[in-house]
């Protein structure tokens, strides 16, 4: 098989993943009729400024309202961590159907303890 039949297969391959890629976002479009905010499933990765000093990262799935999906990730941080403060990096996503989104900070920067 020359080069140019790779190209092809390869090119086969993307536009069955852009295929599928659509489905899902035209089922996640579906789903926003439904979707509620107070009870969608929330991912809060909280990444330690200390990481390269031993400090650990935290990640928490939530399903609830985004202001305790932060809340329930700060706690963990500040356990795992022993610290009283919060020194990370936050980003949030919210689930929709199948697919994950990040949610833009205007949504969820006010309910943190770390300001920025």
């Amino acid at each position: 098989m020359g080069l140019e039949q790779d190209l092809a297969n390869l090119i086969a391959e993307e536009l069955t993943e852009v295929d599928k890629r659509k489905d899902c976002l035209g089922r996640a479009a579906l789903s926003l009729a439904e979707f509620n905010l107070n009870s969608a499933t929330y991912v809060v990765y909280l990444r330690s400024l200390w990481a390269d000093h031993g400090e650990k990262s935290v990640e928490v799935s939530y399903k609830g309202n985004i202001r305790d999906a932060i809340k329930k990730a700060e706690s963990k941080f500040m356990r795992e961590n022993n610290r009283s403060g919060i020194q990370a990096e936050y980003t949030v996503e919210v689930k929709v159907d199948d697919l994950s989104f990040d949610v833009p900070g205007k949504y969820w920067r006010k309910y943190c303890t770390r300001k920025r």
